[in-house]
């Protein structure tokens, strides 16, 4: 809700159409005295003509229909700081609802983080697997893996086996409201081919025969 910029809050057709309230005599309350036994008490509430608010309106605004808002779209920009997770909860103060004659409300926005096709993220930390084959995980290689700042250099060791987790120091997700950053895990996977030649299968039952003894 926003201010109606008809009538400016006001909730009447024109200027002219505001009026003192002949009830209260344009006080807003009503005095009430009671004599009692005990004495007298009086009582101020508010006039149930113009309802506190001392004037009345003879028309109304076409606009809002005297009510001073109206309903409108507004579309902002929105700083996301580093480092939220899902289900964290943004307040932008001044942008919420708007009363004719009081400070506006906030806005909240809560934020949901799609999931990505390649990093996982827990916590600080990224997750990225990365397949290697088997001579490269016999012999050890060197791969390009992605990283949030682009591509990064992971070296294999010799005899790695599959599912070894590798770690990128620093390469995770900026801390909320800090300047550091997680890791990143990379977890190797050694691919079998699912179609070998004539010459990879002997190759394979050589070293099976060999790895016997």
């Amino acid at each position: 809700y926003d201010i109606c910029k008809s009538c400016r809050g006001s909730g009447a057709a024109s200027p002219s159409s505001i009026e003192k309230c002949g009830h209260c005599n344009g006080t807003g309350s009503i005095r009430t005295t009671q004599r009692t036994p005990f004495g007298v008490f009086t009582t101020v509430n508010a006039c149930p003509r113009c309802r506190g608010k001392g004037s009345v309106i003879k028309e109304l605004c076409s606009e809002c229909r005297g009510r001073g808002r109206v309903r409108t779209k507004k579309t902002i920009k929105v700083k996301i700081p580093a480092g939220v997770d899902d289900g964290f909860v943004l307040r932008l103060r001044g942008e919420g609802n708007r009363i004719p004659g009081g400070s506006p409300g906030d806005l909240f926005i809560r934020v949901f983080i799609r999931e990505h096709p390649i990093f996982r993220r827990d916590g600080n930390s990224i997750f990225v697997d990365a397949e290697i084959t088997f001579p490269q995980a016999v012999f050890g290689t060197k791969i390009t893996v992605p990283t949030l700042d682009g591509q990064a250099t992971l070296k294999i060791p010799p005899g790695t086996q599959s599912h070894t987790l590798f770690r990128l120091r620093g390469k995770g997700i900026k801390g909320l409201n800090s300047w550091r950053r997680g890791d990143q895990f990379v977890r190797v996977i050694i691919k079998v081919p699912k179609k070998l030649t004539k010459r990879q299968k002997q190759l394979l039952e050589e070293f099976e025969m060999e790895s016997k003894y």
